[in-house]
């Protein structure tokens, strides 16, 4: 009878232990703890129940996700800074999943407002990239970005940085992003070089100052005088797995073909967030944000490649 006590004793405390350890893993957002596969495939009905919080997980670093399905912000903040020591730009998301990112650029303008009513309407969250010159006067449009998703760091004058020097390039990125933070209240994290020009030395300052370069893989070709229904078009073509598309608050035609956007995202099954959450939710792997846009064109070879990759770290285990 003691032999069997002792055993039940063990596994008592084993079980709780288990728990315990489950917990502080999903605390601390541990990459190799049960969050990273799901904690609902994972615990049991009776530990479920014990946990602190009713919500969903998801794989990365996304860690609780809120009642509308999104990252909380310390794990949208730890998913940049994770690309940030990398000093590279990023251009799309892992693939995995099903999200992308809208991004907008130039504003805040006149039509800000009514893109961010109709994202609202549609549950859908996007990242703005502001020119710090036109801010004056709509700093409360600007805090308003914040909520639909973000706002980052586009220069004071929209300037074409590799032809700057050194002091020029530090003001136009330092300037907008002092202005942002002040406005926003919220870290500046994020920046995107007008009309996509970069180079090394521009990549380095972005890095110095705090920010990681964000690109795109799809192009609306807003900018260039597309009209509303091949906007709508080329997005759609675009939209999936990872996708990071590019628009402008700035001209009516894109104002036009956004509910034809958000329509084709929900008809694909697509949910559209911001750019700290698509890195939260589908990080895209070292070796694919090292290829560059390549990385996203190739995303299928570089899901291969971390698969084999698990695969043989798990036999070693």
């Amino acid at each position: 009878m003691h032999a069997v006590y002792l055993r039940r004793r063990a596994v008592a405390l084993g079980t709780a232990l288990g728990l315990l350890l489950v917990l502080v893993a999903l605390v601390r957002g541990e990459s190799r703890s049960p969050v990273g596969v799901g904690a609902d495939t994972v615990l049991p009905a009776a530990q479920k129940a014990k946990l602190p919080w009713r919500q969903r997980y998801a794989s990365g670093s996304a860690g609780p996700l809120d009642a509308r399905g999104l990252p909380a912000a310390p794990a949208q903040r730890a998913a940049v800074a994770r690309y940030h020591r990398l000093g590279l730009p990023i251009y799309c998301g892992g693939g995995r999943g099903p999200y992308a990112a809208l991004t907008f650029d130039d504003g805040p303008a006149e039509y800000s407002e009514r893109v961010m009513e109709l994202l609202r309407r549609a549950g859908a969250q996007a990242t703005f990239f502001v020119v710090g010159r036109v801010v004056s006067g709509r700093e409360d449009l600007v805090r308003r970005q914040v909520e639909a998703g973000g706002v980052a760091d586009h220069t004071w004058t929209h300037a074409n940085l590799p032809s700057l020097s050194n002091r020029e390039l530090r003001a136009e990125l330092g300037n907008t992003k002092r202005l942002l933070e002040r406005v926003t209240r919220e870290p500046i994290t994020l920046m995107r070089p007008p009309f996509g020009a970069r180079d090394a030395r521009t990549d380095r300052m972005v890095r110095r100052m705090g920010m990681v370069p964000v690109m795109w893989d799809v192009d609306t070709r807003d900018s260039a005088g597309a009209g509303s229904d091949e906007i709508a078009a080329n997005a759609e073509a675009g939209l999936r797995p990872g996708a990071i598309v590019l628009m402008h608050d700035t001209y009516d035609r894109t104002l036009a073909a956004l509910p034809r956007i958000l329509e084709a995202a929900k008809r694909k099954g697509i949910k559209l967030v911001s750019v700290p959450q698509l890195l939260a939710l589908d990080p895209p792997s070292e070796a694919q944000v090292r290829a560059g846009g390549e990385g996203c064109s190739e995303r299928e070879a570089f899901h291969r490649q971390e698969d084999a990759t698990a695969m043989r770290l798990g036999g070693r285990g």
